[in-house]
Protein backbone atom coordinates (compact mmCIF):
# COMPACT_ATOMS: atom_id res chain seq x y z
CA UNK A 1 0.00 0.00 0.00
CA UNK A 2 1.21 3.47 -0.59
CA UNK A 3 -0.29 7.30 0.19
CA UNK A 4 1.10 9.91 -1.71
CA UNK A 5 -0.05 14.23 -1.07
CA UNK A 6 -0.98 15.20 -4.11
CA UNK A 7 -2.19 19.09 -4.81
CA UNK A 8 -4.44 20.86 -2.40
CA UNK A 9 -3.95 18.16 0.43
CA UNK A 10 -5.78 15.10 -1.66
CA UNK A 11 -4.27 11.57 -0.17
CA UNK A 12 -3.95 9.10 -3.28
CA UNK A 13 -3.99 5.65 -1.67
CA UNK A 14 -2.56 2.40 -3.99
CA UNK A 15 -2.55 -1.02 -3.85
CA UNK A 16 -2.14 -3.93 -5.53
CA UNK A 17 -3.64 -6.79 -4.38
CA UNK A 18 -3.55 -10.30 -5.91
CA UNK A 19 -6.47 -10.87 -7.52
CA UNK A 20 -8.28 -10.18 -10.84
CA UNK A 21 -9.29 -6.50 -11.60
CA UNK A 22 -13.26 -8.12 -12.40
CA UNK A 23 -13.06 -9.96 -8.78
CA UNK A 24 -11.58 -6.66 -6.62
CA UNK A 25 -14.45 -4.62 -8.49
CA UNK A 26 -16.86 -6.76 -7.50
CA UNK A 27 -15.60 -6.81 -4.16
CA UNK A 28 -15.89 -3.19 -3.63
CA UNK A 29 -18.99 -2.62 -5.83
CA UNK A 30 -21.43 -5.83 -5.04
CA UNK A 31 -23.26 -6.35 -1.66
CA UNK A 32 -22.20 -9.79 -0.20
CA UNK A 33 -18.40 -8.70 -0.11
CA UNK A 34 -17.45 -5.92 1.70
CA UNK A 35 -20.20 -3.33 1.79
CA UNK A 36 -20.01 0.22 3.76
CA UNK A 37 -23.19 1.95 4.29
CA UNK A 38 -23.70 5.50 5.57
CA UNK A 39 -26.72 7.16 6.79
CA UNK A 40 -27.48 10.74 7.94
CA UNK A 41 -30.38 11.48 10.18
CA UNK A 42 -32.01 15.32 10.71
CA UNK A 43 -31.50 15.80 14.21
CA UNK A 44 -32.95 19.50 14.97
CA UNK A 45 -31.00 20.91 12.43
CA UNK A 46 -27.41 18.66 13.25
CA UNK A 47 -26.91 16.22 11.14
CA UNK A 48 -25.81 12.38 12.48
CA UNK A 49 -23.60 10.44 10.92
CA UNK A 50 -23.94 6.52 11.12
CA UNK A 51 -21.00 4.46 9.44
CA UNK A 52 -21.73 0.26 8.88
CA UNK A 53 -18.84 -1.15 7.20
CA UNK A 54 -19.52 -5.27 6.96
CA UNK A 55 -16.67 -7.49 5.94
CA UNK A 56 -18.27 -10.83 5.09
CA UNK A 57 -14.76 -12.83 4.35
CA UNK A 58 -12.82 -12.70 7.35
CA UNK A 59 -8.95 -13.03 6.67
CA UNK A 60 -6.18 -12.29 8.77
CA UNK A 61 -5.52 -8.75 6.89
CA UNK A 62 -9.26 -7.62 7.40
CA UNK A 63 -9.13 -8.79 11.10
CA UNK A 64 -6.27 -6.42 11.57
CA UNK A 65 -7.64 -3.94 9.62
CA UNK A 66 -11.04 -4.18 12.04
CA UNK A 67 -9.05 -3.31 14.88
CA UNK A 68 -8.06 0.36 13.85
CA UNK A 69 -11.08 0.96 11.32
CA UNK A 70 -13.70 2.67 14.68
CA UNK A 71 -10.08 5.08 15.03
CA UNK A 72 -9.98 5.54 11.32
CA UNK A 73 -13.75 6.51 10.85
CA UNK A 74 -13.54 8.77 13.87
CA UNK A 75 -10.73 10.52 12.17
CA UNK A 76 -12.22 11.16 9.05
CA UNK A 77 -15.67 12.25 10.39
CA UNK A 78 -13.39 14.80 12.72
CA UNK A 79 -12.50 16.04 9.35
CA UNK A 80 -15.43 16.48 7.72
CA UNK A 81 -17.16 17.96 10.87
CA UNK A 82 -14.08 20.89 10.63
CA UNK A 83 -14.81 21.07 6.86
CA UNK A 84 -18.51 22.12 7.57
CA UNK A 85 -17.78 24.05 10.63
CA UNK A 86 -15.52 25.91 8.33
CA UNK A 87 -18.25 26.61 5.78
Amino acid sequence: MSAAVQEEREIVTARVVQAPRDLVYRAWTEPGHVSTVVTFKDEAGKTRLDVRQTFHVMTPDIEQALAGADAGWNMTLDQLEAHVARA
